[in-house]
């Protein structure tokens, strides 16, 4: 074991940056956007959403920041997000008493220390951060008590580490297992003994002590004999003082092994047909007495079931039996995505759960009940739009899916499923009615609100509206024109038919009126001015084009040496800025075709989309591969704000049509929701 002085040096002070500025492009100390909400959940964390023990909020990641959510009282559904890792964030924990979270995050550069930072949580500040583990930390948890946490590094690293929350560093360090086996996957703390832990990885575990008074570790092996398994998760069943305590284990091959908590002895390997994808969470609840435990127990197949094991002694063996628990039954995910987090809520009669598809449910065991509480996208959004006039109608186009949200309430309210699909653009009609979307067929579907149930449905359709993806679309204001751009170069104007035939039935088409072939290169945004009567469009062959919509003309191109992302309108629509894949931005004069100005907007990546406030069009948002959000003013060409919260490329960006929210989504799924500062409106 290595000594204090070697962790000490391993354990690297970070500075903690407070305040509310950052750098950006010089000296010049910028302020940033707050974020308002954060329209996600990390469901591959494994045990990454909690109930925070006091009952009234719920704790989970999404991308670089922790996310603290009211789950009861007047203020439901409110936020508040701690932010300070600079990469994803792999694992976090609660102490029991609620007074400390502790997270860590996978570090992108290979070799370096991932920082494990120390948060309060009534102050909702860093107390501590510091670097440790080599790329990343796999396993974070509390000891029964707020004195102590574990960490556990990743496969090139090994280390399992005791940290101090009153001295706020490491105090004992140690390898998790011998160099012959595989890594060590999960660690879980005694509810009872706060010197005990156990670590377990394939085929091999240790069950440890932490002696307070010469911090140093020792360890006991579990002993597997001749069973060969690989655990997904443990439980340490001590929390009614229970002797000895009972080590569960759950496998990927859907047993849960049960080991003596003192020697490590295998008791019992208790198989069940219904866990064909393996044992993925367990949580403990209760005793109904000495030989008795209730579990919660959540598979890879998107199940969750409450269990009763019963110990029955038979010779010199016991003899577990495991069967459901009364009143209850099995419950599965819809999409049977894997149960990665199941948190008690008070003393368990409630609990919610979280799966790897970013779903989570509120749980009732009495009555046995399951409540979906929110969805959230683990895949990339393509693009997102508002209805007309209103900043609470969300319509976001993801791969196989159309959501739609209400920002009041923060919940998805419909939704559209096309099986083996990507929808790549979308856009609402000026009433709201109507969802325009163009799919990577290309085809364009256009989808209505059922009148009963909550569901979308295909209104009627375009079919062949272009070769391949349709990339991005605009309505004019009245909604009775509809501009088309694709990845197969052309651009389209449909007219929009809604009308009643000659034997009076309902007549819904689109009706191609012009064909625009000038570009070389895949379209990817296209703008309509205020007057309906021109637009343009950005491809990836470096162009912009400018075309009549009354006579079907090209009025302009523009011409850049890269490819150009995405293209808005300035104060008026007599101006146009665009945004390439070097990261520059480009000011245009729509009438000469001059390129006006450029500006470098990102050194480190593309810029992938832009926007303009739409109330006085005084400012405009970027956004892209270097993952920040920045607010220019659009005359004199400077970043007035900052937002930093995504932890990938930014996909799009778009301001709210009343101006004072702006949205981002990120590859991630992740979509955050930025207030936009007064100041802004009158830059």
């Amino acid at each position: 074991m290595q000594n204090n002085n070697s962790i000490e040096a391993l354990g690297k002070e970070a500075s903690c940056q407070g305040g509310v500025k950052t750098k950006f492009s010089g000296d010049d100390e910028l302020p940033r956007l707050k974020l308002r909400h954060i329209l996600g959940f990390n469901g591959k964390i494994v045990r990454g959403l909690i109930v925070h023990p006091l009952g009234k909020h719920l704790i989970y990641a999404v991308g670089r920041h922790i996310v603290i959510e009211e789950i009861l009282g007047p203020c439901k559904g409110k936020q508040e997000m701690l932010a300070g890792h600079l990469g994803i964030i792999s694992c976090l924990a609660v102490s029991a008493d609620g007074q400390f979270i502790v997270s860590a995050q996978v570090n992108a550069q290979r070799e370096s220390r991932a920082p494990v930072i120390l948060w309060d949580w009534c102050t909702r500040q860093k107390l501590m951060e510091r670097e440790l583990h080599k790329e990343t930390t796999i396993g974070l948890d509390f000891t029964c008590s707020n004195r102590y946490f574990i960490s556990l590094g990743g496969q090139d690293d090994g280390d399992l580490a005791v940290w101090d929350t009153t001295e706020k560093r490491p105090v004992a360090l140690q390898k998790a297992q011998v160099h012959r086996v595989r890594p060590t996957d999960v660690i879980r703390a005694s509810y009872v003994d706060q010197s005990m832990f156990v670590s377990v990885g394939e085929s091999y575990g240790r069950i440890w002590k932490f002696d307070r008074e010469s911090n140093k570790l020792t360890y006991s092996e579990l002993i597997f004999g001749p069973v060969t398994r690989k655990p997904t998760c443990a439980e340490i069943a001590d929390k009614d003082n229970s002797y000895p305590p009972r080590i569960f284990c759950g496998t990927s091959s859907g047993t849960v092994l049960i080991f003596h908590g003192e020697s490590g002895v295998l008791i019992s390997e208790v198989t069940s047909p219904s866990f064909p994808m393996g044992v993925s969470v367990l949580t403990y609840t209760r005793m109904l007495n000495d030989n008795t435990y209730c579990i919660l127990i959540g598979t890879g197949e998107g199940k969750v079931n409450y269990y009763i094991f019963r110990f029955e002694m038979k010779g010199h063996k016991y003899n577990v039996k495991m069967e459901l628990y009364s009143d209850s039954h099995v419950w599965q995910d819809p999409q049977r995505s894997t149960v990665t987090s199941i948190s008690k809520l008070g003393v368990g009669q409630q609990f919610f759960v979280g799966v790897h598809q970013s779903q989570m449910y509120r749980f009732s065991l009495v009555p046995w009940s399951a409540q979906l509480v929110r969805t959230c996208s683990n895949t990339a959004v393509n693009h997102a739009a508002f209805a007309r006039g209103t900043d609470e109608l969300l319509v976001t186009a993801e791969p196989e899916k159309v959501r739609v949200f209400n920002l009041k309430l923060m919940l998805e309210i419909r939704r559209y499923v096309r099986i083996g699909r990507e929808c790549k653009s979308l856009c609402v009609r000026h009433d709201g009615t109507q969802i325009m979307t163009g799919w990577d067929g290309g085809d364009v579907l256009v989808l209505g609100f059922e009148r009963k149930g909550l569901g979308l449905q295909v209104l009627y359709r375009i079919d062949n509206a272009h070769r391949q993806a349709v990339s991005c679309m605009a309505l004019t204001a009245c909604s009775d024109k509809l501009v088309t751009g694709g990845q197969d170069f052309f651009v389209s104007l449909w007219r929009l038919v809604d009308d009643l035939d000659m034997r009076g039935r309902r007549l819904r088409q689109g009706l191609r009126v012009f064909h625009f072939v000038d570009q070389k290169g895949p379209i990817t945004s296209l703008r309509i001015a205020k007057d309906d009567k021109t637009c343009v469009c950005s491809s990836l062959d470096g162009t912009a084009a400018v075309y009549d919509l009354i006579t079907g003309l090209r009025l302009q191109m523009f011409s850049w040496s890269c490819s150009l992302n995405s293209v808005s309108f300035c104060q008026t629509d007599l101006q146009t800025v665009t945004s390439s894949s070097d990261g520059n931005l480009q000011w245009w004069d729509m009438v000469t075709g001059q390129n006006i100005r450029a500006l470098m907007g990102s050194s480190s990546g593309g810029i992938r989309s832009i926007d303009t406030e739409p109330i006085r069009r005084q400012v405009m948002a970027t956004a892209g591969d270097d993952r920040l959000i920045k607010i220019w003013r659009i005359e004199e060409g400077d970043v007035i704000r900052v937002g930093e919260g995504h932890s990938d490329s930014i996909t799009m960006i778009k301001f709210g049509p009343c101006g004072s929210i702006l949205l981002s989504a990120a590859k991630d799924g992740s979509v955050c929701i930025w207030d936009v500062p007064l100041e802004c409106d009158v830059a």
